[in-house]
């Protein structure tokens, strides 16, 4: 299907059961065990409270569908740490879907720590389901392993992320194939990205009110990669506040395809060709970005060597050394 590259999502049923659902527990500890082969989300957890989720290794098809590895879905005071997480679609993924969102309340105050992460799609992801409130997040001290995105945080649902911290963060990012010319095959949403922030409508939903994603902090990363650092909002619903430091990327091929995309998946803005800054920022309020570095290798890619570009923004500073 992606023209024998073997990289694409497998074609998969339609029902597939998760391997692990927690529902509203309290004082959850999973600790020590390996999870394998999972057909959808592998360690689903809603509205669970006092989690810790220590030293699991999940280990999925990386070319399996929808196979997440750690899915806290509304659940508050979570500690995940020292976890080995290898699987194809995202490796953790903070949630607030519609139904768990009326029952559970805010997804909030969780950190993830030392771990090992890989993934086709994002290391960590926040959203897209963002029916309720994203708060008090810190990821830190991780290594991302040929993830598509190192980081991603998607607002759809008019719901609010705040309040995030993504520090010490080593490791590489790329594009993976995918099939979309063919009808109905799926794909992954990343094209090596190491951060990806966006709040912008669903596809069909166009002049819906996304959300709001503010006061995030990003420092001390240091990731090979493909693509843009990437702060994507709309002129309605602005991403506020974002603080990045001791920021340093290497821009080199690393995959087995061509960049020149940008992704917003999902939403209609989808899938366009795109020239790749260092950072592209469209209607970010309060930018700041200090102590930091490109590097670009190669010719004839997708990047220019351009470090910045900045639509409909206000008050950006961009400081690259």
């Amino acid at each position: 299907m992606d023209s024998g590259f073997h990289e694409c999502p497998k074609r998969v049923a339609a029902f597939r059961p998760r391997m692990i659902l927690f529902e509203n527990v309290r004082d959850l500890t999973v600790k020590d065990v390996t999870l394998k082969d999972a057909a959808f989300w592998t360690l689903h957890m809603a509205g669970c409270r006092r989690v810790r989720i220590d030293g699991i290794r999940i280990l999925n098809d990386d070319r399996g569908a929808n196979n997440d590895g750690i899915d806290p879905d509304c659940c508050q005071d979570v500690v995940i740490s020292g976890c080995i997480v290898h699987t194809g679609d995202d490796a953790v993924v903070l949630k607030s879907t519609a139904p768990m969102a009326r029952r559970y309340g805010p997804c909030e105050n969780v950190t993830i720590s030392g771990c090992v992460l890989h993934s086709r799609d994002s290391a960590l992801k926040i959203g897209t389901e963002t029916h309720g409130a994203i708060r008090n997040v810190v990821l830190s001290d991780c290594v991302v392993k040929d993830c598509s995105r190192a980081a991603g945080i998607w607002v759809r649902d008019g719901g609010t992320v705040e309040n995030i911290q993504i520090h010490h963060l080593v490791g590489g990012v790329r594009r993976y194939a995918d099939a979309y010319d063919v009808p109905g095959a799926p794909g992954w949403w990343g094209k090596g990205e190491p951060l990806f922030v966006s709040c912008t409508p669903r596809r069909g939903k166009e002049g819906a009110f996304p959300g709001i994603i503010r006061d995030l902090s990003f420092s001390d990363i240091r990731l090979q990669c493909e693509s843009s650092l990437f702060l994507g909002g709309e002129g309605d619903s602005p991403i506020e506040n974002v603080r990045m430091k001791d920021i340093h990327l290497t821009f080199e091929r690393r995959g087995t395809q061509p960049g020149g995309l940008f992704d917003e998946q999902p939403s209609g803005r989808h899938v366009y060709p795109h020239a790749i800054p260092g950072l592209y920022a469209r209607s970010v309020k309060g930018l700041r970005l200090t102590d930091s570095t490109l590097r670009f290798v190669g010719r004839g890619e997708a990047w220019d060597g351009t470090p910045t570009q900045l639509e409909d923004c206000e008050g950006a500073r961009v400081e690259w050394e």
